[in-house]
């Protein structure tokens, strides 16, 4: 018989064997089909450097508008180091910094957009090109503030069904970086409608801010025409409260199909918006960001053959300080970075509850049993 050339059904929809990702940051999985329909998936992340110049975004805070043209005022004729293969095309584009910054604290190599050593009006061309485009950094943060408690989410899992319900905690501090002071909390989270069915609300219990409708009062609006769902929370008995850990979780359910793609997987982007802290006194709260992805399957493939809607295994802690425990039937692991290189790969026998030592620098990175179930883990020591 002739040889038989595999189908390949990529989450972004392309049939080729091999993608072109054009800088933007998230989880990309693949699925393999033979001429009887058995087919294997495997998934990987793919990170653009933190900090890319995104052209146009002067000010790094994910759209271009009028608002960068401020980063080129204040860092006019800043010098720093040539930017290679420069574009003004809306991509992520690696760079050096020039070790000085905004305002905000971004580093000024983001308002030298066309990447060629100087910040000057040559650079504001990008910004009326690029006008209101957007870039989602997945699981590169809004830059990050030392010593300041960081608001994020905590999902229990890293991969969801199509159609099912899905709680995530929602914290802010940990035991680090803990809040001092504070009694009034704002934020927003961006949802896509295309996978979040509508009805998605915010519930607070538990919540370290207080005990709603006794010390804590709450607002919320679901605004599907901006894709977010609005959240206040605010103390009532004028005393401030400290702490760290949850204080919120975030309700939502997917849709029932995703939107009707031929390709079987999909990554749900969260991320904050509009953040806003204050204490009892008036003085703001400074809060750092952390964005979160979680990958969408559908039950099925589109041969209708089941497809790994089971899933046999339970991987925790997660964020962990080094070592995780898998419960569940395994017989071999690997471990893969963000990029996707296996860093370590071993076989295990048969074993039903395991605790593994990973022995890694803090990062992302994923975890495959049994050459098959990939879990995402992120490592915070």
């Amino acid at each position: 018989t002739q040889p038989y050339a595999p189908q390949y059904m990529w989450s972004n929809g392309a049939t080729s064997q091999t993608i072109s990702l054009g800088g933007w940051p998230g989880s990309y999985c693949v699925t393999v089909m033979d001429s009887v329909g058995c087919h294997a998936d495997t998934c990987g992340y793919f990170n653009p450097a933190p900090d890319s110049v995104w052209p146009g975004d002067c000010d790094f805070n994910g759209v271009a508008n009028i608002f960068d043209l401020l980063p080129i005022g204040f860092g006019y004729n800043q010098q720093g180091p040539i930017r290679n293969n420069a574009t003004l095309n809306w991509v992520a584009q690696q760079a050096n910094p020039y070790n000085s910054s905004y305002l905000n604290g971004v580093d000024y190599k983001h308002a030298d957009c066309n990447g060629d050593g100087i910040v000057d009006l040559n650079d504001a061309s990008a910004i009326l090109l690029n006008y209101g485009l957007t870039h989602n950094k997945g699981e590169n943060d809004p830059p990050t503030l030392l010593g300041v408690p960081t608001l994020s989410f905590q999902p229990s899992v890293d991969t969801v069904t199509v159609g099912s319900p899905v709680s995530i905690p929602i914290h802010l501090g940990d035991a680090q970086n803990s809040v001092d002071s504070i009694y009034g909390f704002i934020f927003n989270i961006n949802i896509d409608t295309s996978l979040v069915k509508p009805g998605g609300s915010i519930s607070y219990n538990p919540s370290w801010m207080g005990t709603l409708n006794t010390d804590l009062i709450t607002l919320q609006r679901e605004d599907l025409s901006n894709q977010i769902i609005i959240n206040g929370m605010v103390r009532n008995d004028q005393l401030n409260q400290s702490g760290f850990g949850e204080i919120a979780q975030l309700n939502i359910v997917m849709q029932d199909d995703i939107a009707g793609k031929t390709y079987i997987f999909d990554t749900l982007n969260l991320s904050f918006s509009d953040v806003f802290a204050i204490t009892f006194s008036g003085d703001t709260v400074s809060v750092n960001q952390s964005n979160q992805s979680i990958i969408v399957k559908q039950s099925t493939s589109t041969t209708g053959t089941e497809s790994f809607v089971y899933d046999p295994f339970k991987v925790y802690p997660n964020p962990t300080q080094g070592s995780i425990w898998v419960d569940g039937p395994i017989n071999k692991y690997d471990v893969l970075d963000a990029r996707g290189t296996l860093l370590k790969s071993q076989e295990v026998g048969q074993q039903s509850n395991i605790k593994l030592e990973l022995d890694l620098p803090n990062g992302l990175y994923f975890i495959r049993l049994n050459n098959h179930w990939t879990r995402k883990i992120t490592i915070r020591n």
